[in-house]
């Protein structure tokens, strides 16, 4: 770098900062406080693990998942719950699909119910009877999406153990 250009960069840096000092009017900003100190608390000393309270847990006094077939009045909030569920609880989609398919044997959701019911035993590693189902389904609702989806997922896919089988 050339003499006049290290000087005329200088000369820059030192009008930057007069301009600066000029428009804070001198001041210096304000210094940081400090932040306030924390109220002390009282220690408890530790004590040894025989000496400690016996933990109760509580029990919830209803279950959380709904257990009969009273739960769903009509087939609309079985299907809600059943979609809602979705691969969250299998077992219970499991027992609310075949439950639906029982009392709405020929409503227009009993493939989707079905499906469920497929998709479930998959997850939950019961390929035999997952496979059972999904022939069944083609059988008997050929060409919806539903069976589409299970023909390719349960009959055609190669079946795996799930983990910790």
């Amino acid at each position: 770098m050339s003499k006049k250009a290290a000087i005329l960069g200088g000369i820059v840096v030192v009008g930057v900062v007069i301009g600066v000092v000029v428009l804070s009017g001198g001041k210096q900003p304000p210094a940081p406080s400090a932040p306030p100190p924390l109220p002390s608390l009282p220690v408890e000393p530790v004590r040894p693990a025989d000496q400690l309270p016996p933990v109760r847990l509580a029990r919830p006094e209803q279950p959380s998942k709904p257990q009969g077939s009273d739960s769903y009045k009509d087939e609309a909030s079985l299907m809600a719950k059943l979609r809602d569920l979705g691969t969250s609880d299998l077992e219970l989609s499991l027992k609310l699909a075949r439950e639906g398919n029982d009392r709405y044997p020929d409503s227009p959701d009993a493939v989707e119910r079905t499906w469920f019911v497929c998709k479930s035993l998959t997850g939950l590693g019961r390929s035999e009877e997952a496979r059972a189902e999904a022939l069944k389904m083609v059988e008997k609702y050929p060409g919806t999406s539903f069976t589409n989806d299970v023909q390719r997922h349960v009959l055609f896919a190669p079946q795996f153990e799930p983990p910790g089988r």
